[in-house]
């Protein structure tokens, strides 16, 4: 009796033990997923970091910034990581440090992170992600001297000399003794009064004359400012008191020259020309030089002025630049091509592919201009600044499509500047181009610098191309639940339900948007699209009329081919469905008894839609005309093999010969040798009286079940009365290939393969194996005695015959003509003479033909009378 509470007391004490051991083991997962394994990462990444900065203050920038790479790789939301990278990168001299810098700044969001990407981007001359950083530093600034200065810099760098004068009013007020943004300040208007309207602004400028430290930049600007204005009075006084200036750069000396030749000194072109023998071995003072000729319009002149300083000089990558930009200019395609064909620059090769593609673009020759920027786009590779000079010279020669070729790889390099991605996301949206719209979001989105808006689109565009579609809809669920009300990201969750086969709440989804949200062209594209899935076809249809396409992406532009098509087969389906009934009502359909319908099986008959109903009825009554539309105009889904062979029963009612062979194929390709759909072909082609087509689909349905001895039999009958010998051979090699006993179908097989000259030795055992087995049985005799034969044993053979009957006739095989053949082979002319008149060669194949004939040669030379030789 304590037996059992014993037991009970076990297996309690077991259970509590299981449930204790799977709450240890749950616990210890979740405490190791959620806290030790982030624990222990956090740690490292710790370690990592300390390390890299370690190596950036010893100097070692290159493990620095290797530690601080693999770093990156456990966690992008690293600013210790990022910042030594960026240290490193700055002090390496790379152009790597914008991009470390711009990370930097996305996950750790400073003002002073933002001041040094900024003076990254100036130093690098990169002044549009300077543009970006400052546009996103400005909220973090208050009334800052510093944000001011660095982003007059900007401004001027980029040409927004408007919004550079606003900034330095503003940096002068927050700042008055600021006399370098006075002096900016009062250069910007000076600029903008090239008519000499405003004596003041002259006069501000002049005041910082007695300034020793702008007095210098002072009369540098008054002394352009007379130029650009043409005004002589005062110019030569400015030119002299800049002469006696110290240190005067090839910029002063060109500008005192420029003011000489604008009051006509006699003396200019002599400065010049010193100035040019100066700077004759300074390739970059050269290049200064160069510019100045063209400016003032002397640009003729420089190539024999180049080809007279030493050849280093010219050599300079810098000069032949400036010299190919002058031809350049000038539309000298030839002598472009000519001077910069046969060399290499090996700081800028990618600039010299590029003018070169300027001059065969110029002549028309578009492959070698496509392979000369090809060559420039892959030098420029993943280097910054060069991207940044091939996409300014795109724009300066209007080069679109090329343009947008350096914009994408810009992309690539720096995918969160928010300038690049926009304007290639209007490029890309204004070529309908929805993959490549694609890439661009999923690259931002790899790259940690996705908004909400980003993200929805890369959804949205996902769920258009059909690809990642688990991953759309769980991104567009996600954004709708953040933002409940956002009409863009509701449209991606419709767009997501509808794609997972739930267009009822693809439809109440969207219809929570307002009636002004609802409107929107592509919503309401949506709207007609879920209507049209639901059958509502006269919403879907009234909704359809206002939906206009232009604008649209060629995705969505097929889901609206798409819906009206359906509408219009709805509509459809409508009608037949009425006509159907008047049929039905008139007597005409009653049970189809000369339709094309009852040929096929009644499975199919049974499954009939109303399109092949009605295909059924215009049928039987020969409505041609009215069939052909129909059946054009519908889709049969499982059944459009029907559809397909009706088709071309139509054609060729109609003489469309060429057509209905076309619409045949089409039926076989679809039936795709579905035993069923084969049989219900074959049977329709049966009816129509159509011989070859019979034949195809006996072969089809015999392939499929080859030991079907009534197929055999006909499919041999056809192919003996064609004369089609190596399809007898095939069809009966399939029979064969699937029996295992020695029958008169094996013997066959063996005859037409010899007759063939195929498997000629397999043939010959197939052969005696069978007469062994049956001495008696004329046919296999016969074979076995021609096989003999081909193996030129015409003696072994001879016996074989001594037990044929004269004048015995088989089915397959041609008694007279084989016991010819044996007969001359071994030289019984006579006898061999006499079968072979009894061959018939009316019913015979064209290979037994061919042997009749070998035959007649062998006996005619048997009989010749031998030649005398001549003496």
């Amino acid at each position: 009796m304590r037996a059992r509470p014993q037991r009970w007391k076990r297996w309690k004490r077991w259970m509590a033990g299981i449930v204790i051991a799977a709450v240890v083991l749950v616990g210890g997962y979740v405490g190791a997923r959620h806290y030790a394994w982030p624990a222990f990462k956090a740690h490292r990444i710790r370690v990592m970091n300390r390390d890299a900065q370690a190596f950036l203050d010893s100097g070692d920038l290159s493990n620095a910034l290797l530690i601080a790479r693999k770093s990156l790789q456990s966690s992008t939301d690293n600013p210790g990581a990022w910042r030594v990278a960026a240290a490193a990168a700055t002090a390496r001299g790379s152009a790597d440090a914008l991009s470390y810098q711009d990370n930097l700044c996305r996950v750790e969001p400073t003002r002073e992170n933002y001041y040094q990407l900024i003076r990254l981007a100036l130093r690098f001359d990169v002044p549009n992600f300077a543009l970006a950083a400052i546009q996103s530093v400005a909220p973090l600034v208050h009334h800052d001297p510093a944000y001011y200065r660095l982003a007059v810099q900007v401004y001027l760098r980029i040409g927004k000399l408007t919004t550079a004068r606003y900034s330095l009013i503003s940096l002068t007020q927050l700042d008055p003794g600021d006399l370098n943004a006075r002096l900016e300040l009062a250069g910007l208007d000076l600029a903008a009064d090239p008519g000499h309207h405003d004596p003041s602004v002259r006069l501000r400028v002049r005041a910082m004359l007695a300034e020793p430290e702008y007095r210098h930049r002072a009369l540098t600007m008054l002394l352009r400012d007379n130029i650009v204005g043409k005004v002589k009075d005062g110019t030569a006084e400015l030119v002299q008191q800049l002469g006696k200036v110290d240190g005067l750069t090839v910029p002063d000396r060109l500008l005192m020259i420029e003011g000489e030749q604008l009051i006509g000194a006699a003396d200019a072109a002599a400065l010049l020309k010193q100035l040019q023998s100066d700077v004759a071995s300074h390739p970059a003072q050269v290049a200064q030089v160069l510019d100045f000729l063209v400016r003032t319009g002397a640009s003729a002149s420089a190539p024999a002025w180049v080809a007279s300083l030493p050849a280093e000089t010219q050599k300079d990558e810098t000069v032949q630049t400036g010299i190919a930009e002058i031809l350049r200019r000038e539309r000298a395609w030839p002598q472009l091509e000519k001077y910069l064909t046969g060399q290499r620059w090996v700081r800028r090769e990618y600039l010299r592919q590029a003018l070169l593609a300027s001059a065969y673009r110029a002549q028309g020759r578009s492959a070698e201009f496509t392979q000369a920027w090809g060559l420039a786009l892959l030098d420029a590779g993943g280097n910054l600044p060069k991207t940044l000079e091939l996409l300014a010279k795109t724009q300066a020669w209007n080069w679109v499509n090329e343009r947008y070729d350096v914009a994408w790889k810009l992309f690539l390099l720096v995918p969160l500047n928010d300038e690049v991605r926009s304007g290639l996301v209007r490029w890309e949206r204004n070529q309908g181009n929805t993959a490549n719209l694609n890439r661009i979001f999923t690259r931002v989105v790899q790259a940690g610098g996705a908004d909400r808006a980003t993200q929805n689109n890369l959804a949205y565009t996902d769920l258009l191309l059909d690809s990642n579609l688990l991953r759309a809809a769980q991104s567009a669920a996600d954004l709708v639940k953040a933002e409940p009300h956002n009409p863009f990201f509701i449209t991606t969750r419709a767009l997501a339900l509808y794609k997972q086969g739930r267009p009822v709440d693809a439809l109440a989804l969207l219809d929570t948007l307002t009636l002004a949200e609802r409107s929107e062209p592509v919503r309401m594209l949506f709207r007609a699209v879920f209507l049209t899935k639901l059958g509502r076809v006269d919403q879907a249809a009234e909704v359809m009329n206002d939906v206009t396409l232009p604008g649209m992406l060629p995705e969505e532009k097929r889901l609206a081919d798409g819906a009206m098509l359906e509408i219009a087969r709805l509509d459809r389906l409508q009608g037949d469905r009425s006509r159907l009934r008047a049929f039905s009502r008139s007597g005409v359909q009653g049970a189809g008894r000369s339709g094309w319908l009852v040929l096929t099986s009644t499975a199919t008959r049974t499954a009939a839609t109303p399109d092949m109903q009605l295909a059924d009825s215009l049928y039987e009554t020969q409505e041609w005309a009215g069939l052909a539309e129909l059946l054009r105009a519908t889709q049969w889904q499982g059944a459009d093999y029907l559809r397909f062979a009706l088709i071309a029963y139509v054609d060729r009612q109609l003489g469309q010969i060429g057509a209905s062979n076309d619409a045949w194929t089409q039926a076989l390709a679809v039936a795709n040798r579905d035993q069923a759909k084969v049989q219900n072909l074959r049977s329709m082609v049966t009816h129509w009286n159509w011989p070859a087509e019979r034949l195809v689909t006996t072969n089809l349905v015999f392939e499929r079940n080859p030991t079907d001895r009534l197929m055999l039999d006909e499919l041999l009958h056809d192919y003996r009365a064609m004369r089609r010998t190596a399809d007898l051979v095939r069809v009966l090699g399939l029979y064969i290939a699937n029996t295992t006993d020695t029958t008169n179908e094996a013997v066959a097989h063996a005859y037409y393969s010899l007759l063939l000259d195929s498997n000629v030795a397999r043939a010959h055992v197939v052969a005696r194996n069978a007469f062994e087995a049956a001495p008696a049985d004329m046919m296999r005799r016969m074979v076995y005695a021609f096989s003999l034969w081909k193996q030129g044993r015409a003696a072994e053979a001879v016996p074989l015959l001594a037990n044929v009957p004269s004048g015995t006739v088989s089915g397959v095989v041609p008694v007279a003509l084989l016991s010819a053949a044996i007969q001359a082979q071994v030289g019984d002319i006579a006898a061999a003479r006499a079968s072979l008149a009894r061959f018939d060669r009316a019913n015979a194949l064209p290979e037994e033909i061919s042997l009749a004939d070998e035959i007649t040669r062998l006996l005619a030379s048997l009989t010749a009378p031998a030649k005398t030789p001549s003496t």
